[in-house]
C-alpha cells in the first residue's frame, strides 16, 4: 500500500518539473504528495514563497533539504549556489512561518500554513556520530520526520 508519493526538487542538479507541481499533480489523483524544497538556488524570498504557494495548492509535506550542488549535475560550469541556508535554516524559518505565523523580516501571515516538515539523514554520508549530530540538529529546527535512502541487505 502507498501512502504518500516523494517528489524531488531537481535532484543531482538536473532540471525537471518542479516538486510543486508534481506534487499538485499527485494530490489532484488522491495520493499525499511529500514535496521536496531545496536551498540550493533560492534565496529566502523564494523558499518562503515556494512554500507558502504550496501551502495555498494544498501541499501540507515538506522535506526540507540543502540541495546538491550545481557540479555534480549536467551543467558543472553555471554559477555556484545562490543560497545563503541549509536544510537546518530552511527547517527554522518553516517551522516558525507555521507556529509563530511570521516571515523573516517580521510580516504577519494571514493564514498560517498547516506542514508536516521533514528532513533527510544518509547512512552513507559522513560518519554515523556526525550525521546524528547533524539529525539532531534538524530535529530541534523542526523537523517532524526524518526520510533516508533506501537501504538493502543482501
Amino acid at each position: 500500500m502507498v501512502t504518500a508519493a516523494n517528489f524531488t526538487d531537481n535532484a543531482s542538479a538536473s532540471a525537471r518539473m518542479s516538486s510543486i507541481a508534481s506534487s499538485k499533480l499527485c494530490l489532484d489523483l488522491g495520493l499525499e504528495p511529500v514535496m521536496q524544497l531545496q536551498a540550493r538556488d533560492r534565496s529566502r524570498v523564494a523558499l518562503e514563497s515556494d512554500a507558502m504557494g504550496a501551502s495555498g495548492l494544498g501541499i501540507r509535506n515538506i522535506l526540507c533539504l540543502s540541495g546538491d550542488h550545481a557540479c555534480f549535475g549536467p551543467s558543472p560550469m553555471c554559477k555556484p549556489d545562490q543560497s545563503d541556508m541549509d536544510a537546518v535554516q530552511v527547517l527554522w524559518m518553516l517551522r516558525r512561518m507555521r507556529d509563530e505565523g511570521v516571515y523573516l523580516d517580521g510580516r504577519a501571515i494571514k493564514q498560517r500554513p498547516e506542514w508536516f516538515l521533514g528532513a533527510a539523514a544518509s547512512p552513507f554520508g559522513a560518519p554515523p556520530k556526525y550525521e546524528a549530530i547533524r539529525a539532531e540538529k534538524k530535529v530541534n529546527a523542526g523537523a517532524q520526520f526524518i526520510q533516508t535512502q533506501p537501504i538493502f541487505d543482501y
